[in-house]
């Protein structure tokens, strides 16, 4: 009878949970929709018997829309892309909606949501049972994804030489849900070293490898800690006043950097302001026959505006 008793308990726990799995596997929620495409999902899983839930305004997070729905799936329009999340509230694809969205590309839309669902054939009129699906794909938030930026700003202290001058930033690289890794370069025109024999300027180019990890959940703003190695080779060159000969010294020695990066998103394309900085441990004495630069260990404060896309 013990053995009943528990027997019973545990089917009394199940099927309930059951009920709940098949309710969630049953229900979308279309947030912020254009009317043409609430009829297009509508009429697409009509056959599977899908609840259609309409809500006017993501006014909660998308986990906590599928928890107050009991939904295991949630659609978001968001300026001009569709976001689609399970029910964990983990982005798992995004498609474009355009605006003054049209029959045909409202079909479209429900298209991509119906396979996103993963419904298998039309069910029989008599079977009644769960929706069978089929496995599950990798989600878009898991592959890794084209990312290119660009940016202009400042960067202080060059070579260790107090200066400050206008520099460019271009790089590309990956990016998969909260990280980024990015390889580029970091140019600009270099800065006037101080020397009344010999007047030179100083000059620049840095190639790095940064990666960097997104934090909070606003799908809008992120903040990115960031960290990388810099190779920077810089060269000084310059005309010695007395004979008029010109002089050129270079060397190269590795850079960490260390940023703070704020973003704002707007579906595939993005504006980020960053902060931070350069260390330079090793010091270096660049010679010739007649001239003698000790540039020594620093660092190199920097801070840039730009615009990236992910792709």
């Amino acid at each position: 009878m013990k053995w009943l008793a528990v027997t019973l308990v545990v089917l009394g726990l199940a099927v309930p949970a059951t009920a709940r799995a098949d309710r969630r596997d049953r229900t979308l929620v279309l947030v912020a929709p254009p009317a043409v495409l609430v009829d297009a999902v509508r009429t697409s899983l009509a056959p599977w018997r899908i609840r259609v839930i309409v809500v006017d305004a993501a006014t909660r997070p998308p986990r906590a829309i599928a928890e107050d729905h009991q939904a295991g799936f949630v659609a978001i329009g968001d300026d001009g892309v569709l976001r689609l999340y399970g029910p964990t509230g983990t982005e798992e694809q995004q498609r474009r909606m355009p605006v003054g969205l049209g029959a045909a590309d409202a079909a479209a839309l429900a298209l991509t949501i119906k396979t996103w669902m993963r419904l298998d054939a039309v069910p029989a009129a008599s079977g009644g049972g769960v929706t069978r699906r089929r496995p599950a794909p990798v989600p878009a938030a898991s592959r890794w994804q084209l990312a290119v930026q660009a940016a202009v700003g400042l960067r202080h202290n060059q070579g260790g030489l107090d200066r400050l001058h206008a520099r460019v930033m271009v790089a590309a690289g990956l990016h998969r849900a909260r990280v980024a890794v990015v390889v580029g370069v970091d140019l600009g025109p270099g800065v006037d070293v101080d020397e009344p024999d010999q007047p030179a300027r100083w000059t620049e180019r840095i190639g790095f490898a940064r990666a960097s990890y997104r934090l909070g959940s606003s799908r809008r703003l992120a903040l990115r800690p960031t960290l990388g190695l810099s190779l920077i080779d810089g060269s000084i060159a310059g005309v010695r006043r007395g004979n008029g000969e010109r002089f050129a010294m270079s060397a190269t020695r590795l850079g960490l950097d260390g940023a703070l990066q704020l973003g704002w998103r707007s579906g595939p394309w993005g504006l980020h302001v960053v902060a931070g900085a350069t260390a330079v441990s090793s010091s270096v004495v660049l010679r010739d026959r007649r001239t003698q630069y000790e540039l020594p260990a620093h660092v190199e404060p920097w801070a840039m505006i730009g615009a990236d896309a992910n792709f």
